[in-house]
């Protein structure tokens, strides 16, 4: 069910929602969830899905301007908002997230290009179908509940499974352009072969002197092609 819901809504949803909608949405989703009563944990996990797409297949049709997005980098980022203002707002939310299923890339601060999304994308396949090692790139506006982007990238590590289906693991790199920082988190079978001080020498956590952040995290990516 967790792999066919992003899949039927992927292919219904067009379009990129207002921080307006966004709340409004929310709203209306946790109200539908404080109604339900008497089930399991399985039970309201199923439920609390299918109140989540009942109400997001309601706004296909809103007209936006999305020139320059494609459909995964706009599901997964409008698919994470939605579960992050829930999860701030409604207290009886089972956070759900996860990426579409083959995306490899959740930009929520809108930093790369469809050109530039593309391009990693396909840096990122390639790496992955080459080392056997799980790579997924987030870019994050906010950390919240978490106390820096380093607790934050730890967590989501652990929570989007990176590298569970990989023998050798995975990498996460995550930017955040709005805190002007970065972190590479690496499961425990992938620090065999690379260190902390190669991710630091991979990817700076100071970003001030970053003029393009396409490039950064691409030349990151060919870093550890070339270390792994």
């Amino acid at each position: 069910m967790k792999v066919i819901f992003p899949i039927i809504f992927f292919s219904l949803i067009c379009i990129k929602p207002s921080a307006q909608t966004i709340a409004s949405m929310s709203a209306t989703i946790c109200d539908s969830i404080k109604k339900l009563e008497g089930l399991d944990e399985n039970e309201l996990r199923h439920a609390q899905l299918s109140i989540y797409h009942r109400e997001m297949v309601k706004y296909p049709t809103l007209k936006v301007d999305i020139t320059g997005l494609n459909r995964p980098r706009q599901f997964n980022e409008y698919n994470y908002k939605i579960n992050r203002q829930l999860l701030k707002t409604c207290p009886e939310f089972i956070d759900q997230f996860s990426l579409l299923p083959l995306s490899k890339i959740l930009d929520v601060e809108g930093l790369f290009n469809r050109e530039q999304y593309d391009s990693l994308e396909s840096a990122i396949v390639e790496f992955i179908y080459l080392k056997k090692i799980d790579l997924v790139v987030i870019t994050m506006d906010e950390v919240e509940p978490y106390q820096n982007l380093d607790e934050f990238a730890d967590a989501q590590l652990h929570k989007l499974k990176v590298g569970a289906r990989y023998e050798q693991g995975g990498i996460l790199i995550v930017i955040s352009k709005e805190l002007n920082v970065a972190h590479i988190a690496l499961t425990g079978s992938t620090q065999k072969f690379i260190s902390e001080s190669d991710c630091n020498e991979f990817l700076p956590s100071d970003l001030s002197p970053v003029t393009s952040y396409f490039k950064l995290v691409f030349n990151c990516i060919m870093d550890f092609k070339k270390k792994t």
